[in-house]
């Protein structure tokens, strides 16, 4: 579900508690400059890599860029803050499908502060200048999420990574939200970890500010442009990326057993009550009555894999 900008960050973030942490013009233009610096040390060093991995075979770029991502973390001025059950997300060799709340364009890196992971993103990612580039270069596997039949062929390749004892995330939401609340998710991807046998590591992600409370500062909603964004975040003091991991959840223990919408379902549910918790009163943040944020009912949906399957099919009636 987008979310307006007109309620969210524009009023949210910018009246609530996150307005009154911010620092100044000179912090912010240094910050930005440090950015900029690992940002194209960063593209330097995953090219090379790359040109080295084509010839030796080896994987040198996808150990690196969880490194720059670490290092744009860190010159951001934001620090990864990982509490729950677990500091990582797996021990080595452990395969797990990690899936989460949506909230910035930093969440990758966040998870890559905790542990390296390869993501699953939508395929335009892998088409954007630059940051396409690094996507591919980090492993990523890009889903076509209006092709039925590649979408299948993207969960046979997550199930067979799975198997091969990779940690692979995911936002099943598709779309980002502030970080007080949490969208609907689909459930197509959950059929990866079913069919890998491998089980689902749930986490919550809120940013936090100085005074340890949610700020919407981080998040990166609706139609807002990026480099707004950006300054937005480079502007915060002390803020901080809270990612909680949670119980993990077997596919064996939903009911139905292996059902990929049970396992959708008993995931949000445990990072809804975690962020329900994090946030605690609601009215207590004095948001706008606009903003869309708060705790979202799921409401029952078809699987949207079924749809599509259902609109080629239409789509070839109709040609013939």
């Amino acid at each position: 579900m987008a979310i307006s900008v007109q309620s969210c960050p524009h009023l949210c973030a910018r009246q609530g508690v996150a307005h009154r942490h911010e620092v100044g013009p000179v912090a912010v233009a240094m910050r930005m400059l440090a950015v900029l610096r690992v940002v194209i040390a960063g593209l330097i060093g995953t090219a090379w890599r790359r040109q080295v991995d084509r010839f030796t075979g080896t994987s040198m770029a996808r150990r690196y860029v969880p490194k720059v991502y670490r290092r744009v973390i860190a010159a951001s001025g934001i620090t990864v803050e990982v509490t729950g059950l677990r500091e990582t997300f797996a021990n080595p060799g452990e395969p797990v499908l990690v899936v989460g709340n949506h909230v910035s364009w930093l969440d990758v890196m966040g998870l890559a502060c905790v542990q390296p992971v390869r993501m699953v993103s939508k395929r335009e990612i892998g088409e954007w200048p630059v940051i396409g580039t690094v996507a591919t270069a980090a492993g990523t596997i890009f889903i076509d999420r209006f092709a039925p039949r590649r979408v299948a062929a993207t969960h046979r390749e997550v199930a067979s990574a799975l198997r091969a004892g990779e940690v692979i995330a995911t936002f099943p939401e598709a779309t980002t939200t502030c970080g007080r609340g949490i969208g609907r998710m689909y459930p197509a991807m959950f059929q990866a970890a079913i069919d890998a046998g491998v089980p689902v590591q749930p986490v919550a992600l809120t940013f936090v500010d100085s005074h340890g409370c949610i700020t919407t500062a981080g998040a990166y909603v609706g139609e807002q442009p990026l480099m707004d964004s950006i300054r937005s975040i480079l502007g915060q003091r002390d803020l901080r990326l809270r990612i909680e991991v949670l119980p993990r959840i077997s596919p064996k223990h939903v009911r139905p057993i292996d059902d990929r919408k049970a396992l959708r379902t008993a995931a949000h549910s445990a990072i809804s009550e975690a962020l329900e918790l994090a946030v605690g009163d609601y009215d207590a943040h004095l948001r706008p009555a606009t903003c869309q944020a708060r705790p979202l009912a799921i409401p029952v949906v078809a699987d949207p894999l079924t749809e599509l399957e259902a609109i080629a099919a239409k789509a070839r009636r109709t040609a013939a």
